[in-house]
C-alpha cells in the first residue's frame, strides 16, 4: 500500500479527525480553567445542626450579647503585655488555628463574654487540645462552656447555662476586688451650728 492510498483511507481520516478534536477540546478546556477564578461561594457557612445551634445562642442571648461564629481564638484571646516579644510569638503559635464554635460578645464594644464549644467525640490528640484551650481561657478570664447534645436543642438549657455569664453581677460596693473585701471609712464630721 502506497503513502496515497493509506492518507485517504476512511479509518485512518477518522481515527486523525477524532483526534485532533480531542486536541481542540482539550486545549479549550485548560484555557477555561484557566480564566475561571479558583473559588465559588458555599451553599452555607453553618451545617444545619450548627444553624439552628445559632438561632438557639441568639434567643437565649435577647440583646445582651451578639453571637459570633467560628471565631479564631486568636481573635479572642491575645498574650499578656508583659511577656517578651519571643513569647508573644510562641504564646500566638500555640493558639494556630484553633476556632471557637460561637462567641458571646457584649454588644457595645465585643468584649467577649463566653465562647462556646460543641461537644462531640474526643480522641487522645482533641483531648489534649480540648486541656489547652480550656487552659488558656481559665487564664484569660474569658468563659468557656461547652455544650451536651442536650443542650444543643433546647433554648430553655441553652438559657439556663449562659444565665451565669449574661446577668450583670450586682453592684455592691463592698464585693469590689479592687478592695479585696476591706470597707471603705465613712467619715462622721460634726455640724456647723
Amino acid at each position: 500500500m502506497d503513502a496515497t492510498a493509506l492518507l485517504y483511507n476512511p479509518v485512518v481520516l477518522t481515527i486523525s479527525a477524532l483526534a485532533i478534536l480531542l486536541l481542540f477540546w482539550l486545549v479549550l478546556r485548560a484555557r477555561r480553567r484557566q480564566a475561571a477564578p479558583p473559588y465559588i461561594r458555599r451553599p452555607a457557612v453553618l451545617a444545619a445542626p450548627d444553624r439552628a445551634l445559632l438561632c438557639g445562642l441568639q434567643h437565649a442571648a435577647g440583646e445582651q450579647a451578639i453571637v459570633l461564629v467560628k471565631v479564631p481564638l486568636r481573635n479572642a484571646l491575645a498574650p499578656r503585655g508583659t511577656l517578651r516579644r519571643g513569647q508573644k510569638r510562641k504564646a500566638l503559635a500555640r493558639l494556630g488555628d484553633r476556632r471557637f464554635d460561637f462567641l458571646l460578645c457584649a454588644p457595645d464594644d465585643t468584649r467577649p463574654l463566653v465562647a462556646i464549644m460543641s461537644e462531640g467525640e474526643t480522641d487522645q490528640r482533641r483531648q489534649r487540645s480540648r486541656q489547652f484551650i480550656d487552659d488558656a481561657c481559665a487564664a484569660a478570664g474569658l468563659g468557656l462552656m461547652r455544650l451536651d447534645p442536650e443542650q444543643r436543642h433546647s433554648v430553655e438549657a441553652l438559657h439556663d447555662a449562659l444565665r451565669h455569664w449574661l446577668e450583670p453581677a450586682p453592684t455592691d460596693p463592698r464585693a469590689d476586688p479592687l478592695l479585696e473585701g476591706r470597707q471603705e471609712p465613712i467619715l462622721d464630721l460634726p455640724e456647723d451650728d
